[in-house]
């Protein structure tokens, strides 16, 4: 796993701490890559074989502007009621079949 950037984390820990009250020194950090599918599409189905469980993946950095439309969609699919969109292009097996 790689380390992060101790330059990018020093200074967005000085930023934090100093735009908001109360942000004390970071103690500790994660480095968490984001996911990519091959074709940099999400994943946003039922896992195949377990329709009991809804997954979306493969956000790629860029899902949070999405945010609204993919929490409507996978609310739908955990909820077992028809997508308002078709979302035959994110399925989880154009992935698996590779």
């Amino acid at each position: 796993m790689r380390e992060p950037n101790s330059e990018l984390v020093q200074l967005l820990d000085q930023f934090l701490r100093h735009n908001w009250d109360g942000i004390k020194e970071c103690v500790g950090l994660y480095f968490s890559p984001y996911t990519m599918t091959k074709d940099t599409l999400f994943v946003l189905d039922k896992l195949p074989g377990y329709p009991q469980i809804s997954l979306f993946t493969g956000g790629s950095g860029q899902a949070f502007k999405f945010a609204p439309l993919l929490g409507k969609l996978l609310a739908e699919l955990v909820l077992n009621q028809t997508p308002s969109v078709d979302l035959s292009p994110l399925s989880a097996s154009r992935e698996l079949d590779k």
